[in-house]
């Protein structure tokens, strides 16, 4: 099956659980690339993926156990 070239707000928002003002403020922090298609606000797969590549990595002995 092929990836999706893109993602809305609204399939990110169940994807990844964050809040669609979560990722305004990622893009005016300037971490998350967004791009108008018509009317609807959308993410590239390649934009989002490197989004997810900044996030922090939590060291070993922070790790909250699930």
């Amino acid at each position: 099956m092929e990836r999706q070239r893109f993602y809305t707000l609204q399939q990110l928002i169940k994807l990844y659980g964050f809040s669609r003002q979560h990722f305004y403020n990622e893009h005016a922090r300037g971490r998350l690339v967004m791009r108008k298609a018509g009317s609807r606000t959308v993410v590239l797969a390649e934009d989002l993926d490197a989004w997810v590549k900044t996030f922090e990595t939590l060291p070993v002995d922070q790790a909250v156990a699930a």
